[in-house]
């Protein structure tokens, strides 16, 4: 398999990974905004699912980085997921959902740009043949 295409596939599971992990983020609390007394609060279940997308991110994140075009992209990567990771181990500390978000962002625009760039250095050397 290219190179390329290994990260291409990395960048597109993290992309949806960190989306998934926003989404799953972000509901719960405007569920139990609009329907809190009908909803019980529980979020045990919902916390295995952190560590899930973590171990995804994981993943998606050492092979885009591995084969990234570029040293700022792999550093946002890197610190995106160190970031996430360290929100989700505090997630009893209120201001770290919104940390978590941040993170959650950083990685999906880490992935896009590193999606790009390859897919730009991969344009740049058909042309050049």
């Amino acid at each position: 398999m290219k190179v390329d295409t290994i990260s291409n596939k990395a960048d597109l599971i993290g992309i949806i990974s960190a989306v998934l992990c926003l989404i799953h983020c972000l509901v719960p609390p405007i569920l139990f905004l609009f329907f809190g007394h009908l909803i019980e609060h529980n979020h045990n279940h919902l916390f295995r699912w952190d560590y899930f997308f973590l171990i995804i991110s994981s993943y998606a994140v050492y092979h885009a980085t591995h084969h990234a075009v570029n040293g700022f992209i792999k550093g946002i990567l890197w610190v995106s997921f160190a970031v996430l990771s360290i929100a989700i181990v505090l997630h009893h500390i209120p201001v770290m959902h919104y940390i978590a978000y941040l993170a959650s962002l950083g990685l999906i625009g880490g992935h896009l740009v590193n999606l790009r760039k390859i897919q730009n250095s991969k344009a740049n050397s058909n042309n050049t043949m």
